[in-house]
């Protein structure tokens, strides 16, 4: 045997394997990134992506962290949508950044482009034939372009932003791009191919973000890593969204396919090593019609630790490639997903087995729970991904506890996951007493039988209930509020039902039952009211046969019901509506549905539609219709045979108790301006104030410090505005509670909302957790006891809560199924109230930060609304361009969400008009001036209403001038007469969309006329107003005096103020000239938007 020979062959043939394998192309090289550009119509170019174009574009799966591949997963919807209508080029974008990030939005584009890097920015690249484009924008809207990296090109192209402040504190940030084709160069783009590259930078993270279509470089203009897109000449589309992060396995994912010519289209997902070898997850097909859109949802659970690559592909009818994209991802070593939920005695123990054995096959893991005290007091082997519950007594010791996934024995166990929990034991605020207290200025329930039922009498409203558990009467102020008994109906036909049985009764609950049958079905049910006026009810029908439509009817008479408010969790929670009754209205669930007019109405609320069974998308119905008006609520369109449905809601009639003695004057503002309230015996113009200290908790942290500086601030803010005649309302916000609270960061899994939206404060350089937790989990006891520790220790008459309304939750954890927690939010609420009683507070403050929602019942116990959260410059368009409210806002708005009349809670309607920054078209009106008229505006729409708006970032001069106006005439003594009521005492003779409301007052002949304009239409106008003496109660007129333009030498004072920005004090032009009075007529000339107070002195 020749030797040499043999081993001269064997080195050839390593050798030529090694080319090969060297030669061998890896993942990147056998499947490219490619999209096929869809042709549809053009969208809308308003920088909004709910255009109906943009159902028919095609996107990418993600953009690649250029950093850290793995993570590309972690950024949400972090994809470009791109789409063609033969013309332009569009590509569509948006971010819905983390709670609490700290944008760089960068500035606009002036007279030099903003250099857009720096920025929360993206670039898109274009690589046409050698000639290299670059188009940038950020989050202020500014933006940049480039040819061959000169920035002297200026080819047409468009850019259009919206950038929005939600109430969950996160920035939603969209945008939209045009690129006209012969912009680059492109005569006949149809069937082309491009190269681009689309890239997000972002700012606002712990580490900057690099994401962009391309891998391997970090350098977004690398034209040698651009991906390619094909422009179509169809329709045919895939887009992707709701991609989760793979990094524990599970995955998910939604197609939606656009069906072009219709045709069967074909989904793959590959997991895949780097060299593009691997095994398929998932092979589906789906047919869309010609012209119809398609949803596919994606589900998978990934199991091979090898793999680093997911390969996404998508075809088309005929086979044509929609779509391909590799993306990066790996597994986490993290194989056990421990969850306490210590409220049940329970700790949940989602192990990752399938996982763990693609990485360390053969082995038999099992998990175990190791006490403070070293005892193990739960152990069991697992042989599956299935979820375990350990049970976990609660007498157990406080203290640290070991949680294990372990496998081996003895000295040969190895731990493969360890974690930590915390327990601290029951709590105090788990055993809180019921709440038998009737705080002021509720009064205590009174309930008496006649004939078959019962009336319940409550503070200024009286509940009927005969032969049902459903109402047969509500009158509230002397008015009725139902034109017939509420009726629940089957198959169209009324429920019988038996007169209800009174189970208990008390000074602030009464709860009966009743129950009825008929063919086909039966039903019971248990009811319940409380001082405060809220009825709640829980049905259950059971189904003997298959039955119809099951729905709520509420008549009533159609005078009272004018308008509706309906509303999720206002700004950033959910919408809201309000709207004129003059014709039929639909609407998709809403948990609160308020109507009425101008000085009350009827709430309906239900907490979750998770158990309706009705494919109606707008299930509640409003149908005026001669004398009456039907709220029509549909619960299932069917029941079959043999099933129960289980019907829960309430009804609250308003107003809901008594505006204070004080009231109008009880304003509410922010802490700035309470030094400038006059000495008595003048009211002080801020009747309560809030100053801002974020992530305080309760007051005492932090926990290991005796006088932590947190309380030292309480009691200094405290005595100042004690010192000045104003009730303190330190800042907190509702339910959200600091991870340094033990008991919280322990129970975090099952108090926490979800989805969960926690926010972030600082302290000492640390950022930390700010829980946002459910008023229906036991937070919602934890924040009521720490409240009332809190007025243990210091002397507190009133308190400031921010996100105030009840937010939607699904967690499970604690029983919240799709739910908004209306009852638990105002139970918190009603705790509070009590707290301050049993302190010996009765006049309290409690102020809700009620962002455009007034939800009921949760805000029964509420003393205050500041409401306007959405009409901030950062969030809304309202006041850009100098705006002002009336531009936006209607009578309607006025006369209801924004009057505190309906609902007998001051409503200080928050008018956030900083100074106006220049991108918005601010810098051309001086800032006082410029608020000066911002505020006139705001107070032309509520004054008519006996509403006046908080002071906060409103000029403040007009309110000191207004509070000692209303002052010295006693308007909180007067009788109030609006307009829509005191037709036969003030009549307009002249002049368009002017309302004249009235005080008269109790003790003199005076009568005081605030006069307004209320129109989006700017009309300057001369106008002429008929006063009736005699119809007021005035033998004859003697004078008028308009008190806004008058004399007023005790203003002056107010110039020595230097803090203009928060206080503005110089006034402007009030829009109100020649004021004339011949009796009865009053005539003058009146600007757009403006308000006159007018006093008329008579003789009796």
């Amino acid at each position: 045997m020749n030797v040499n020979a043999s081993c001269a062959a064997l080195l050839a043939l390593l050798l030529t394997a090694c080319l090969c394998l060297a030669d061998a192309p890896d993942a990147a090289t056998r499947f490219p990134t490619f999209l096929r550009v869809p042709k549809t119509v053009a969208p809308a170019m308003d920088g909004r992506l709910d255009d109906p174009a943009w159902e028919n574009a095609a996107s990418f799966v993600t953009l690649v962290d250029l950093t850290v591949p793995e993570k590309s997963f972690s950024y949400p919807e972090n994809r470009p949508l791109l789409c063609h209508d033969g013309q332009n080029l569009y590509v569509g974008f948006e971010t819905l950044f983390p709670t609490g990030a700290k944008l760089i939005p960068g500035q606009v584009r002036g007279d030099i482009e903003p250099d857009i890097w720096p920025d929360e920015s993206f670039e898109f690249y274009v690589d046409v034939d050698g000639r290299f484009y670059r188009f940038g924008g950020n989050g202020a809207g500014g933006y940049c372009e480039s040819l061959n990296t000169d920035a002297g090109f200026d080819g047409e192209w468009e850019y259009v932003s919206s950038l929005e402040f939600r109430i969950d504190n996160r920035h939603h940030w969209q945008g939209e791009i045009r690129v006209p084709f012969e912009t680059i160069g492109l005569s006949d783009p149809v069937g082309s191919e491009l190269r681009i590259n689309f890239c997000r930078t972002w700012r606002c993270l712990e580490q900057t973000g690099l994401t962009s279509l391309q891998s391997g470089t970090q350098n977004y203009g690398a034209r040698e890593t651009f991906v390619t897109i094909a422009l179509a000449a169809s329709g045919e589309s895939a887009l992707f969204s709701g991609s989760t992060d793979p990094s524990f396995g599970a995955f998910r994912q939604t197609l939606s396919l656009s069906g072009g010519q219709g045709g069967e289209f074909a989904y793959t997902l590959k997991v895949l090593d780097a060299a593009g070898d691997g095994q398929e997850l998932i092979a589906q097909q789906v047919t869309v019609g010609a012209g119809q859109h398609a949803e596919a949802p994606i589900e998978v659970n990934i199991t091979d630790g090898s793999a680093h690559l997911l390969l996404f592909e998508v075809s088309g009818p005929g086979g044509e490639l929609l779509v391909r994209q590799l993306v990066p991802f790996g597994l986490s070593d993290d194989y056990l997903e421990v969850t306490p939920v210590f409220g049940s005695g329970r700790v949940l123990l989602k192990p990752r087995y399938t996982t763990l054995l693609g990485k360390s096959p053969g082995i038999a893991p099992a998990v175990r729970i190791t006490g403070p005290d070293g005892r193990i007091v739960h152990q069991a082997s697992i042989s599956s991904d299935d979820l375990r519950t350990a049970r976990f007594d609660r007498g157990n010791p406080v203290g640290a506890y070991l949680v294990e996934l372990v496998s081996g024995a003895e000295d040969a166990v190895q731990v493969h996951t360890a974690k930590t929990i915390e327990y601290t034991g029951v709590g105090e605020w788990e055993e809180l007493p019921r709440l038998g207290i009737v705080p002021a200025p509720f009064e205590p329930l009174r309930m008496s039988r006649s004939g078959e039922g019962f009336d319940v009498d409550i503070w200024g409203r009286q509940y009927r209930f005969d032969r049902s558990l459903l109402p047969g009467s509500i009158e509230a102020t002397g008015r009725g509020l139902l034109s017939a008994p509420v009726q629940l109906s089957i198959d169209g036909k009324p429920v019988p039902m038996r007169r209800p049985e009174v189970q208990s009764t008390s000074d602030a609950r009464i709860e009966f039952s009743s129950a009825g049958a008929a063919e086909g079905y039966s039903l019971s049910g248990q009811a319940w009211v409380e001082y405060d006026g809220v009825y709640y009810n829980r049905i259950m029908l059971h189904a003997e046969r298959d039955l119809g439509r099951v729905e709520l009817v509420v008549p009533l008479p159609r005078e009272r019901a004018r308008f509706l408010h309906a509303t999720a969790s206002g700004f950033g929670g959910g919408s809201r509506q309000n709207l004129w009754l003059d014709r039929s209205r639909e609407l998709p669930f809403y948990p609160s549905v308020w109507i009425g007019d101008e000085e009350g109405g009827l709430a309906w609320f239900c907490e979750s539609q998770a158990g309706w069974t009705t494919g109606d998308p707008r299930p509640i119905k409003v149908r005026p219709a001669g004398s009456r008006t039907r709220l029509q609520v549909t619960f299932a369109d069917a029941v079959s045979a043999g099933s129960d449905l289980v019907i829960e809601f309430g009804l609250l009639a308003t107003p809901v108790k008594p505006l204070p003695a004080d009231y109008p004057l009880n304003l509410f503002a922010d802490g700035y301006s309470v030094h400038l309230n006059s000495p008595p015996p003048r009211r002080p113009v801020i009747h309560s104030g809030e100053v801002s200290r974020e992530g305080a908790g309760f007051f005492d942290l932090p926990l290991d410090e005796e006088n932590p500086a947190n309380r030292q601030w309480l009691e200094e803010n405290l005595a100042r505005f004690e010192q000045n005649r104003a009730v303190f309302t330190p800042y907190t916000a509702a339910m959200m509670i600091p991870e340094e609270y033990p008991e919280a960061a322990s129970r975090i899994a099952e108090w926490q909302i979800v989805p969960a939206a926690h926010l972030n404060y600082v302290r000492d350089d640390i950022t930390r957790d700010w829980y946002w937790t459910c008023p229906a989990s036991g937070a919602g006891d934890f924040f009521a006891w720490k409240f009332d520790q809190l007025l243990d220790r210091i002397p507190l008459r009133g308190i400031y809560l921010d996100f105030g309304p009840a937010y939607r939750c699904n967690n499970a954890l604690h029983g919240c199924h799709d739910r908004y927690p209306l009852l638990a939010q105002r139970r918190l609420y009603q705790r509070l109230a009590a707290s301050f009683i049993k302190h010996g507070v009765e006049d309290y403050v409690i102020v809700v930060h009620d962002s455009e929602c007034v939800q009921w019942p949760t805000f029964t116990h509420v003393t205050h609304f500041l409401n306007g959260e959405g009409l901030r410059q950062m969030s809304s368009t309202t006041f850009h361009d100098g705006k002002d409210l009336q531009d936006t806002y209607t009578r309607l708005d006025f006369a209801s969400e924004h009057s505190s009349l309906p609902w007998g809670v001051t409503c200080s309607v928050y008018v956030p008009t900083d100074p106006l920054l220049k991108e918005f078209g601010g810098g051309v009106e001086d800032q006082e001036l410029y608020r000066f008229r911002m505020t006139k505006a705001a107070l032309a729409g509520t004054l008519v209403h006996n509403t006046i708006p908080s002071p906060s970032r409103l000029h403040y001069g007009w309110f000191d001038k207004l509070a000692r106006i209303y002052d010295e005439f006693g308007v909180p003594e007067a009788e109030f007469l609006p307009y829509w009521r005191n037709e036969s005492m003030v009549r307009v003779v002249r002049g368009t969309d002017i309302y004249v409301s009235l005080y008269r007052s109790r003790s003199r002949p005076e009568v005081l006329a605030v006069i307004s304009h209320i129109s989006p239409e700017h009309l300057d106008q001369g106008i002429e107003i008929e006063f009736d003496a005699a119809a007021l109660g005035i033998g004859e007129w003697t004078g008028a005096q308009e008190l806004l333009t008058a004399p007023d030498p005790e203003y002056e004072r107010l110039y020595a103020e230097t803090n203009r920005i928060r206080m503005p004090i110089e006034l402007g032009d009030f829009g109100v000239r020649n004021v004339q009075f011949d009796a009865p007529r009053l005539t003058m000339q009146m600007d757009f938007h403006s308000v006159a107070v007018v006093r008329l002195t008579g003789r009796r």
